[in-house]
């Protein structure tokens, strides 16, 4: 028999019916406000994250494994580092009020530092672990997460590690038992060890790290924009760049490379054995240079202080033309017999409209880091000028290295000649580079063996030490490199080396933040050496940074030969 309803019974009933309703609402509403956050991911290097599924910070006195392990900061430009931790603020930017500027402003109001922006939706916030819970209150914040170590280290160095550990003892007796780079992806490739192990001066192989701090960018552009306002005269012969004045790196309350220096030089003594190296690269990034075999130690340890929050390991870079001018200006190279005609390019069968055109250089200056020029070559030299070769040099600043350099405002080609290592090209391969971008006979005539730009001049730095194509790429493109071209008047600046990696490092970041603060560069990389291999991708950083302009090889000439991948460039290869 069914049970009679009253309608006290219905009444209930309905009341029941009603809530049900009510909180599937609320519940639907509370579901579409946490939409961006249930299927937006936090996208690392390292991988993507999930911050729906993942735990957050909950704890206000900072995570204690991290805290054992880490080296007290002492120095005082350690700033907001010496205490601080980093954590990822995922937050929610559906709304139409939000405003980043504004959220920014609530971070910092409750002791937060937001360094960078990682998408989606993510800031990178430095704080003491007792501010945490702060944060979470904060309108608009839908998780708060530690930024483990685990994060903290590059793919690329990953791979090296695991290597490493792989290999055991091995390395300690030779480093050419490392992987080929033979048949290898493009990913393969770009992790091999070849690229990231070099040869102490005793034979040992050894690795170096970049190690990179959570930095305000706003301080990286105002380091840039005050060094170069101190080298702002191009065209005084008598330029020196020995600046007495006290620098940005000594007076910084901030300046977190000074302060690891400083704090860290004993600790990693004691990691490996004295035989580490710790040296600052700009404020934001110091270089660590270990013993192959105590790699693994390092990176832990690196990793294990709250301070850091990249380690990547440093590629060692080296080196990476008549027919190349008509290649690129036409997509026809040009008859030997064009090269040989007195007329130039008048009679060069069209394949030089830019030459034609009025566009050969002048009044404009060329930048170029390579081997070396040789200065008495019949496209340099000056029979009014003696050249860099007889001096005088003159010393720069020990801020961008302490390097000896020559100027001048009279010489038909070369303005600024700055001597890293030696001031001979012994190699070829910068006399080359420098040659096809700007070189001219000094007598009218012969005009197909310039350069792109004959009518330009060059401001170079000779990063060459001896025959063998090893590049010696400063510590800091931005500050120690760039800035010192560009000071000279050099807009566009030419590099024909790189790395074997395809890893956005610390290198491409020099290149991409120079040329943000500096709208007015183009830097030119060429795109690597590797363009006969049938892989994914043959572009090597730091032609893999975002604001420069790679540029690939032309080729006059393509032949199948037996070769580990079955293609091999012959006849002219044009850089």
């Amino acid at each position: 028999m069914l049970p009679v309803r009253t309608p006290g019974d219905c009444t209930r009933v309905a009341h029941v019916f009603c809530a049900i309703i009510v909180t599937a609402a609320l519940t639907l509403t509370a579901s579409a406000h946490q939409l961006p956050y249930l299927k937006t991911e936090i996208k690392l290097r390292t991988g993507s994250l999930k911050p729906a599924v993942l735990p957050q910070s909950d704890s206000p006195h900072g995570r204690r494994s991290v805290l054992q392990r880490a080296q007290p900061a002492v120095h005082e430009q350690w700033g907001h580092l010496a205490d601080g931790h980093q954590y990822l603020v995922h937050y929610n930017a559906s709304g139409s009020t939000f405003s980043s500027e504004a959220f920014k402003t609530s971070i910092e109001s409750v002791g937060g530092t937001v360094s960078s922006y990682i998408p989606d939706h993510t800031l990178l916030v430095v704080a003491e672990p007792k501010h945490v819970p702060a944060l979470k209150r904060l309108e608009g914040v839908l998780w708060i997460g530690d930024f483990h170590e685990e994060y903290k280290t590059a793919p690329e160095a990953q791979h090296l590690l695991g290597w490493v550990i792989g290999h055991g003892a091995q390395i300690v007796q030779q480093s050419s038992s490392s992987p080929s780079a033979k048949g290898q992806s493009a990913s393969q490739r770009s992790h091999s060890m070849h690229a990231y192990v070099r040869q102490a001066a005793d034979g040992s192989p050894v690795v170096i790290f970049d190690v990179s701090f959570p930095q305000h960018l706003s301080q990286q552009l105002e380091e840039l924009q005050s060094a170069l306002q101190q080298h702002d005269s191009w065209a005084n012969a008598s330029l020196s760049f020995a600046d007495t004045s006290p620098g940005v790196n000594q007076k910084a309350k901030f300046y977190p490379s000074n302060a690891a220096v400083a704090d860290w030089q004993a600790p990693l003594a004691v990691v490996c054995s004295s035989l580490c190296s710790i040296a600052a690269s700009g404020s934001g990034r110091v270089m660590v240079k270990a013993p192959l075999q105590y790699s693994q130690a390092v990176v832990k340890w690196l990793t294990a202080q709250p301070q850091v929050h990249w380690v990547s390991p440093r590629a060692q870079t080296k080196a990476s033309n008549f027919f190349a001018t008509g290649i690129s200006q036409s997509g026809t190279a040009a008859t030997l017999a064009d090269a040989s005609n007195p007329a130039g390019a008048s009679n060069d069968a069209g394949t030089h409209p830019l030459w034609d055109a009025g566009l050969n250089g002048e009044n404009q200056i060329v930048g170029m880091g390579d081997t070396g020029i040789d200065w008495l070559h019949c496209t340099f030299t000056d029979s009014a000028h003696s050249g860099p070769g007889s001096g005088p040099y003159l010393t720069e600043t020990a801020a961008t290295g302490g390097y000896t350099y020559w100027v001048s405002t009279t010489h038909r080609k070369i303005v600024y000649y700055r001597q890293v290592d030696d001031n001979v090209d012994a190699n070829g391969h910068g006399t080359h580079c420098a040659g096809s971008a700007v070189g001219s006979l000094q007598s009218p005539g012969y005009t197909g063996w310039q350069g792109m730009a004959p009518q330009a001049k060059i401001a170079f730095q000779d990063l060459g030490s001896g025959s063998t194509g090893s590049i010696n790429a400063p510590d800091d493109l931005a500050n120690g490199y760039y800035q010192l071209s560009y000071s000279q008047g050099a807009k566009i600046h030419s590099d024909s080396w790189g790395t074997g990696s395809s890893a956005y490092d610390a290198l491409a970041y020099d290149v991409d933040l120079f040329s943000y603060v500096n709208q007015d560069f183009l830097p030119v990389f060429a795109a690597g050496n590797f363009g006969y291999e049938e892989v994914d991708s043959t572009v090597t950083s730091p032609s893999v940074s975002k604001n420069c302009l790679s540029v690939g090889a032309s080729l006059t000439h393509i032949c199948p030969v037996t070769c580990h991948d079955s293609r091999m460039l012959c006849g002219q290869v044009q850089a």
